[in-house]
């Protein structure tokens, strides 16, 4: 299936809007009228933000109410979660900080005691602040019991291998599942690819138990030709998953494929023209950008039950939907690529 942009845009029901001043900057939709993101009273302090739950009633910040200075701030960026538990990756941002670095935290919020708890950290787990960044974007999943990250490991003195790692949500040892990226968790375990073809391509997709990989179970395995085609991408959810795939060379196609059960029945193939994707699912919908990608900017909704595709808008280099764990409540952001992005949440109909 072919998808482009100027069709006629998608209305959500019950739409409200937050943002447009870099003051509250969205991730996901959590339900109807709640947003996970990070928020600040002074977008001017690039070290004042902190986690926070955005909702049309007002903004409730996550753990501390007041950001840590200096080196000992990290921003959060993007997560994952519904509304018993959200999970999301921040950063160190300071003066030091080199290109290519990045030395992230991931951080849990309980809604049960209204706690953060930081699961794991680059620096924890390698000893040192300037682990390396890996291509491809990851965002933190989680399941009930454990969530997942890919990152750069430290192997020997100087070797460096992306691996994915499994961090229990209620603290405790963090475990590597080995080489690897685009973790997907699933119900008692995590989908992720791995079998490195080239940076951020891999050969395959296997499954593994929380925290172990006894039991892992290769599900497909990439064949490809001179371009060297490979995994850029997984994403599941109870009843669908999804894998894309992108050439290793330069290129500005990528097929996304979608599949009911445990990659039991393919459903439908997406050819989406953009060098990645950045994507978000349920078992109600799977959507899509081009994330900060200045062409093909567009964002879409693909509706598992009749293959209804939607047009949500444009928004140059901020492609980058995203759908709630239940239900039809989507977060398109909007924006012409100099101004701030302003989010629009409502439900797909």
């Amino acid at each position: 299936m072919k998808v482009k942009e100027g069709e006629a845009k998608a209305s959500l029901a019950d739409e409200w809007t937050f943002g447009g001043d870099y003051r509250e900057i969205g991730s996901f939709p959590i339900d109807g009228s709640t947003v996970f993101g990070s928020f600040t009273d002074d977008p001017d302090n690039l070290l004042s933000y902190t986690p926070a739950l955005i909702g049309t009633s007002g903004t409730k910040r996550l753990g501390s109410a007041s950001a840590v200075s200096g080196d000992g701030y990290f921003e959060p960026q993007d997560g994952t979660g519904n509304s018993k538990q959200v999970v999301w990756r921040s950063a160190r941002v300071n003066d030091s900080n080199a290109f290519g670095v990045d030395d992230w935290q991931i951080s849990r919020w309980s809604a049960k005691d209204n706690e953060v708890r930081v699961l794991a950290s680059a620096e924890g787990i390698n000893g040192r602040k300037d682990t390396p960044g890996i291509v491809g974007e990851v965002v933190p999943t989680a399941n009930d019991d454990y969530a997942f990250f890919a990152s750069n490991v430290l192997s020997g003195d100087s070797s460096w291998e992306c691996d994915v790692i499994a961090m229990p949500v209620n603290g405790g040892e963090v475990q590597g599942l080995g080489e690897g990226s685009f973790p997907a968790a699933v119900s008692g375990g995590v989908l992720f690819a791995t079998s490195r073809v080239s940076d951020g391509h891999y050969a395959k997709v296997r499954s593994a138990r929380n925290g172990s990989l006894t039991a892992a179970k290769t599900r497909f395995t990439v064949k490809s030709g001179s371009d060297q085609w490979g995994v850029t991408g997984v994403w599941a959810s109870g009843n669908y998953r999804a894998v894309s795939f992108s050439p290793a060379s330069a290129s500005s196609q990528t097929y996304v494929g979608l599949w009911s059960g445990d990659f039991d029945k393919p459903v439908v193939w997406l050819a989406i023209p953009s060098g990645s994707v950045v994507a978000s699912m349920n078992d109600r919908w799977f959507v899509w950008g081009s994330g900060s990608q200045g062409e093909n900017a567009g964002m879409y909704a693909y509706r598992w039950s009749d293959g209804k595709t939607l047009y949500l808008g444009t928004a140059k280099g901020y492609s980058r939907p995203s759908i709630s764990q239940d239900g039809d409540v989507v977060m398109v952001p909007e924006t012409d690529g100099n101004k701030a992005a302003r989010y629009h949440v409502g439900k797909l109909d």
